[in-house]
């Protein structure tokens, strides 16, 4: 389970319009806090937990418009002991959990 919270949003964002089609522009960084949860197999044992912030690097319309990949900044502030509380964070679970609503905010920038 991933929770996000404190999100910030900072950055330039524009519409034009050009022979009648809407152009939009943006230059942002994404902020927020996550908490990410792993429940174990063994049900004798209590879930990995790892809590950090992400921040997206370079997010603008030229390289999401070209299916360029989003560049993200991981730090983990508090983790258990158990060694794989590192690699929570930095999972594919997790990115593309983030990337879907990174697209999902763009999505409802281009649609107003």
């Amino acid at each position: 389970m991933i929770e996000f919270s404190n999100a910030k949003v900072e950055g330039e964002a524009s519409i034009s319009i050009r022979k009648r089609k809407k152009i939009f522009y943006y230059d942002l960084t994404l902020t927020t806090d996550i908490k990410a949860t792993k429940e174990n197999p063994d049900s004798d044992s209590e879930a990995t937990k790892a809590t950090g912030t992400v921040k997206t690097l370079n997010l603008n319309s030229t390289d999401l418009e070209n299916d360029g990949e989003v560049e993200l900044e991981i730090k983990i502030t508090n983790s258990e002991s158990d060694k794989n509380t590192s690699t929570l964070l930095n999972s594919e679970c997790c990115k593309k959990e983030i990337k879907k609503i990174i697209t999902s905010f763009i999505q409802d920038f281009r649609q107003r």
